[in-house]
């Protein structure tokens, strides 16, 4: 018994006791010390009650500052809530248990100890938990009265930011555009994109504004990030925010208003390369800050387009604008915002509601660029304009804007204008000739256009002005130059402003137009009258024996005098007290005696052209020593320029006579005095540019010295010299005869032409100059020969390489050579630059490019034309099967009579141009390359042109082809070949970018189905096709989404032309045109399943000409509507006997065609009634046209 009970002890000793006795100790301690667990519970509850209180007073205090809770405080009172909850129903249940009832005590033991401590648990959480945050700024709210952003042209511009945003090259994003196009509503836009779709974990948004002021940005931006400094300077703060920016965090910040350049790196944010998961959004309207700070990627944003700006304006209007009272003035009212949305939004807010009355003033005030009585333009759209002119770097910034708005609306500026007027004004600094100031005005357009107060325009050498931003100018020269500049507006009665009036244009082709009283203009310094031939001055035998003294008096301080289309015929002698005049320009005026311009001592520029009655250039023109430019272009009649006075011309720079019939005298017969000569030139010490044309063709083997100082020039020698648009800055063209000598002067000019023309000249002469060791063409860039009848090559290669270099030349250009046999023989060229290679008419040319092909590692463009004897493009190396133009671009084959492979090698036919963008095949019978199988390798074609080819087959047996950057596609009178009775297409193509398509001609068999959801242009068009399906049958909702323009001509075979579902789809077809489908029974054919409520919501035409089988558009009876339908003609369809068995609404339509004639219709559903067997409604049409139609005779119209 002792042995079992010292073996007890030592056990109760060991580890097993020590692992057990803790648990024990405890599940007994939950019944044994149950006082002491309830008292410790109703201690938490106590001080978790306290705590709440704490928590709901800071939450309502941030609530009085305007600050927002947090979700995680509520989430943490709710919790405390229940947990409370909880622990009264413990503490209320102990009260009533027995002590011997251990079971009871110990669970309610138990459940008392874990309750205090999950309420401490919990309390202690609520150290670590933000009650509130503040509210975001200004910049970061959403705006009410936004404009909608749902416009194709908007998401266009969203689309790309975002493709940036994603782009881990791109880490700096710019978008600009002028005040008030949209771009923080754009930015802001992006802004709730990006953490809808959780792109980044913070983005924050801070206006930066014309003055940087960069202590301000920091401390926002720290402030929106949630980070504090305890730091004074800008210096100490920035490496702070720098690392708070390159935590884990994806991180987007936009800087709104950005007008100057500034170093991000100062206030602490980290450069690109740095900045790894962050990005930079910056709105601007000045380009040149964003390229400054490196921005990677600028987005422009341009106007809304016309049918986005009706949308917005309807929208902030209301649509009660489409009455038919209201619709043609909102329209014009539209028209003059000019698609601008500041002014769209604030007009249209401002008439909401407004009677006939106010709106009709509205627009009047709007087409005087100046409305008094319209605040909300002057404040909300005009002031943010003005802006960016006060911010323009300097005075001749504003004022060559200024000047820009002299000109009208919509007008394509001439950047040399600007630069006479300029230079005329006075108002460029610093500069010593008139290139100078030709180059300081390029460079203040390029700024002007960089902060889109100029846009760019489609004619070279021009630019133009918002309407919008033009009548922001004319406000501000109007109000605050107190009327510095006027437009055609000479009312006397405003004289003070008058007196201040320093430019003017005036159309003199206005109704009733009567010259002003000059007196009332005493500081006009620029004047401009234009007219068109009918505006004659008062007849000096009148009451007034000198009208235009009477018109110049008190103008003594005009500057730039402007006529253009002037019935103007002869300047009397009061032209001589315009002293100050240093810019004349006459265009298409009716003067015949131009002598008293020499009496102008201070002119500088002189611009004559089209004045078709001046003769002669006379002796008076000598003493205008102070000319720097004179320009006599399509002079026709002026055949004189009297001697001495081009050598008199001592500080002229820049001399342009073209167009006029002068015949230069050479040294054989100078003494005769009866025209001038070129050595007079000589003499003219500040030359640097010499515009000419000489008919003399002696002159050419004549020696003349030109001044040293000569940079710019473009000569012409002959009668037959061609016009050539040409940009380079130094050009010849020489049109030679026979065997003639070439004087040294000519070969100094070859050595630095950049363009040289030569034209139906002997073989001898031409082939001289081109072999000839003499001649050396450092510079030459372009080079034309047309119609030279010897000519056999180019280069013959009898010289050695290096002694005829054409390195520089880039493009090459052969017209009409009618025994051209090769480009060069054996090794004339040397080395190759070419990336233009044109040739038409070449009859003899039997292949273009040999193995010198592979040398035009360049050449961009190949065009041939009409040369009958080429069969191949290339004659390559046997042991090569693939020829490649790396570069090419643009290969357009034109009437090719014998052209069929593009080697000559049998067997290979394949050329890869990887950057192929147009390919244009047209009437060339024996090309009989197949497209699809391999063979032609060109992944970024854009534009493939077949037009009258014998084409075997075009990706016959593919189940599908990519072409996925294509958008224009045009196969026109693809006739039959030998081999094969019809064109096999492919079944589907699929063209995500395609905007154009255009299918013309006969013998196509098509089972073509599209996919193409950026086309806007779809044209089918022949006489013989037989096309079983233009839609895909089986994916119905496959449709061209974007499609504005559908033309269907010619087509056979086809029962209707799409599905109701189809037809419901093309939500943006503007214009529907079907003639001679001779099978086609109806438009739209009706699927039962698919109620039709709306076909095509954005058709405005639809026109529908000869189909003879045409019973109706629809036969179904769904009631439908074609909400925007404006104009409807339908001729010579005899069988047509409804438009559709249901009811039609269109509420818009304003124009019925009848036989192409207009009828107008007072009740016209009665009439649609009495003609149709059905009822249609077409109500508040205006307008209705119908040709050839079926029992027309028991028609009767309710007119």
């Amino acid at each position: 018994m002792a042995d079992i009970v010292s073996i007890l002890i030592e056990v109760s000793k060991s580890a097993v006791t020590e692992c057990l006795l803790p648990p024990v100790k405890r599940h007994v301690g939950y019944w044994w010390s149950l006082g002491d667990n309830i008292q410790e519970l109703r201690d938490e509850v106590r001080f978790l009650e306290r705590k709440k209180r704490d928590m709901d007073q800071n939450v309502e205090q941030a609530r009085l500052r305007a600050e927002i809770a947090t979700a995680a405080v509520e989430d943490w009172s709710n919790e405390a809530t229940r947990k409370l909850e909880k622990a009264a129903v413990i503490l209320q249940g102990h009260h009533h248990l027995n002590w011997w009832n251990i079971i009871s005590r110990y669970s309610t033991g138990k459940n008392a100890k874990r309750t205090a401590q999950g309420l401490h648990k919990h309390r202690e959480e609520a150290n670590s938990i933000v009650c509130a945050y503040p509210v975001p700024p200004p910049s970061m709210m959403p705006i009410s009265g936004e404009p909608s952003m749902e416009f194709e042209s908007r998401r266009q511009v969203e689309e790309e930011i975002m493709s940036s945003l994603n782009d881990d090259h791109i880490h700096a994003i710019a978008i600009c555009g002028a005040g008030g196009i949209g771009k923080t509503v754009m930015a802001r836009r992006i802004m709730e994109r990006v953490r809808r779709e959780n792109l980044f974990d913070e983005v924050v948004m801070v206006v930066v504004s014309q003055k940087v002021d960069m202590d301000k940005i920091q401390k926002e931006v720290a402030e929106l990030l949630g980070l504090s400094f305890s730091e004074d300077t800008l210096v100490g703060r920035a490496p702070k925010l720098h690392t708070r920016l390159l935590d884990s965090k994806r991180k987007l910040m936009i800087l709104d208003d950005v007008w100057d350049s500034f170093d991000l790196g100062k206030i602490g944010v980290p450069s690109g390369g740095d900045f790894i998961k962050g990005k930079i959004i910056m709105t601007s309207r000045v380009k040149d800050a964003c390229k400054k700070m490196k921005v990677q990627k600028i987005i422009p944003m341009e106007i809304l387009t016309k049918d986005e700006a009706w949308t917005l304006f309807k929208e902030k209007a209301g649509s009660y604008v489409e009455g038919l009272d209201l619709l043609p003035i909102a329209k014009e009212i539209v028209g003059e915002c000019k698609g601008l949305p500041v002014s769209l939004v604030t007009v249209g807010i401002a008439l909401e509601d407004q009677s006939i009355h106010v709106w009709r003033d509205s627009l009047s005030q709007l087409k005087r660029s100046i409305p008094i009585d319209f605040p909300e333009v002057i404040k909300e759209v005009y002031k943010p304009l003005k802006l960016s002119y006060d911010f323009l770097d300097n005075e001749s910034m504003r004022s060559l804007f200024e000047l820009c708005c002299l000109f009208p609306e919509d007008h394509h500026i001439p950047i040399e204008e600007l630069t006479w007027y300029s230079v005329g004004l006075g108002f460029l600094e610093g500069i010593k000739n008139f290139e100078e100031g030709r180059n300081r005005i390029y460079n203040l357009v390029e700024k002007l256009t960089s902060r889109f107060l100029l846009t760019n325009s489609t004619w070279e050498h021009h630019v133009k002005m918002h309407d919008v931003v033009r009548d922001v100018g004319i406000f501000i020269c109007s109000k605050e130059k107190n009327g510095w500049l006027r437009m055609s507006s000479l009312d006397s009665s405003s004289t003070d402003s008058s007196r201040n009036c320093n430019w003017m244009w005036i159309d003199t082709s206005i109704e009733n137009f009567m010259p002003p009283t000059w007196s009332h203009f005493p500081n006009l310094r620029l004047l401009k009258m234009i007219g068109h031939g009918a505006f004659k001055f008062p007849d000096p035998f009148n009451s007034f024996p000198d009208p235009l003294v009477i018109c110049f008096e008190g103008i003594n301080e005009l500057a730039v005098l402007h006529f253009s289309r002037l019935n103007l015929r002869s300047f009397p002698a009061s032209l001589k007290l315009l002293k100050k005049l240093k810019t004349l320009h006459l265009e298409v005026c009716k003067v015949e005696d131009i002598s008293l311009v020499g009496e102008l001592a201070s002119l500088q520029i002189l611009i004559v052209r089209r004045c078709l009655n001046i003769k002669e250039l006379p002796g008076h023109f000598g003493r205008l020593n102070r000319l720097k430019v004179l320009e006599l272009k399509d002079c026709r009649s002026l055949s004189r320029v009297t001697p001495g006075v081009m050598s008199s011309l001592v500080g002229l720079e820049e001399l342009t006579i073209q167009g006029s019939p002068i015949n230069w005298e050479g040294k054989e017969n100078q003494s005769e005095g009866r025209n001038a000569s070129l050595s007079e030139l000589q003499c003219l010490p500040k030359l640097t540019r010499l515009d000419i044309e000489i008919s003399n063709r002696n002159l050419v083997a004549q020696e003349i010295q030109l001044p040293p100082q000569l940079v710019r020039y473009d000569i012409s020698f002959g009668d037959d010299c061609l016009y050539n648009d040409s940009n380079h800055e130094r050009r010849m063209a020489l049109s030679l005869r026979g065997d003639m000598r070439v004087g040294n002067w000519i070969h100094q000019l070859l050595k630095s032409t950049q363009s040289l023309d030569i034209i139906n000249g002997g073989g001898s002469t031409m082939s001289k100059v081109l072999n000839s060791v003499d001649y050396e063409f450092l510079e030459l860039e372009s080079l034309s020969l047309i119609s030279l009848g010897d000519l056999e090559y180019i280069s013959d290669g009898t010289n050695p390489d290096e002694s005829i270099s054409y390195r520089k030349l880039g493009s090459l250009s052969l017209c009409h050579l009618p025994k051209l046999v090769r480009l060069w023989n054996q090794n004339g060229f040397g080395e190759f630059n070419l990336k233009s290679i044109t040739l038409e008419s070449c009859p003899k040319l039997r292949c273009v490019l040999s193995a010198a092909a592979r040398s035009l590692v360049q050449l961009q463009h190949l065009t041939i034309r009409s040369c009958e004897a080429i069969e191949h493009l290339f004659w390559n190396d046997p042991d090569s099967c693939i020829i490649e133009l790396p570069m090419l671009e643009v290969l357009i084959l034109e009437f090719l009579p014998n052209f069929t492979t593009f080697s000559h090698v049998e067997g290979v036919d394949v050329i890869e141009c990887l950057r192929l963008k147009k390919l244009v095949i047209r009437d060339c019978p024996k090309f009989k390359t197949k497209f699809g199988n391999g063979h032609i390798i060109f992944p970024k074609l854009l534009e493939l042109n077949l037009h009258e080819q014998c084409i075997t087959t075009f990706y016959r047996g593919c189940e599908s082809i990519k072409l996925p950057v294509m958008n224009r596609l045009q196969l026109m009178e693809l006739g039959l070949t030998h081999d094969d009775h019809s064109l096999h297409f492919f079944c589907k193509v699929e063209c995500p970018s395609m905007s154009e398509l255009w299918l013309d001609g006969s013998h196509y068999n098509i089972n073509m189905q599209v996919e193409c959801p950026s086309m806007s242009e779809l044209w089918l068009d022949g006489s013989h096709y037989n096309i079983n399906n233009i839609w895909c049958p089986n994916v119905p909702t496959i449709v061209f989404h974007n499609l504005k323009f559908l033309q269907i001509s010619c087509l056979k075979g086809i029962r209707n032309l799409m599905s109701s579902s189809i037809a419901k789809n093309l939500d943006n077809l503007d214009i529907l045109t079907i003639h001679e489908c001779s099978d086609m029974v109806e438009v739209v054919e009706d699927e039962k399943e698919v109620p039709a409520e709306v076909l095509f919501p954005k058709l405005r035409s639809l026109d529908i000409t000869d189909l003879h089988k045409l019973r109706s558009f629809c036969q179904w009876k769904h009631d439908f509507m074609l909400p925007l339908l404006d104009y409807i003609s339908i001729r010579e369809c005899p069988q047509m006997e409804t438009f559709t068995l249901g009811s039609l609404s269109t509420p818009r339509l304003c124009k019925f065609e009848i036989n192409r004639g207009k009828v107008e219709i007072n009740d016209l559903n009665a009439g649609i009634q009495d003609y149709f067997s059905t009822k249609v409604c077409f109500y508040k049409y205006h307008t209705l046209s119908f040709h050839k139609m079926n029992a027309t005779a028991d028609f009767v119209w309710s007119v």
